[in-house]
């Protein structure tokens, strides 16, 4: 269970799309949740990585490597971008 407080702006306009839809204020958190919640984690975790990049506690691979590494040629790409 999670109990979250509302400014009360938020509430009112929660609880109105509530009351005329016939669907409850955490229908509407659960679904809010679902469709967004990936882009915050993008958006915030992202921060994260770059700072732990620019830190040098991380770094970026070129594509040719990630292909050498994966044994994957410039051949079966173009093969891939064929069939689509």
């Amino acid at each position: 269970m999670l109990s979250v407080e509302l400014p009360e702006d938020l509430d009112a306009r929660l609880s109105c799309l509530a009351r005329k839809t016939g669907r409850t204020k955490s229908w509407y958190i659960r679904r809010l949740l679902e469709e967004h919640l990936e882009d915050m984690e993008d958006a915030f975790l992202s921060d994260a990585a770059i700072a732990r990049l620019h830190e040098g506690k991380t770094r970026t691979c070129t594509m040719e490597e990630v292909m050498d590494e994966l044994g994957v040629t410039q051949e079966d790409l173009d093969n891939v971008r064929l069939r689509d």
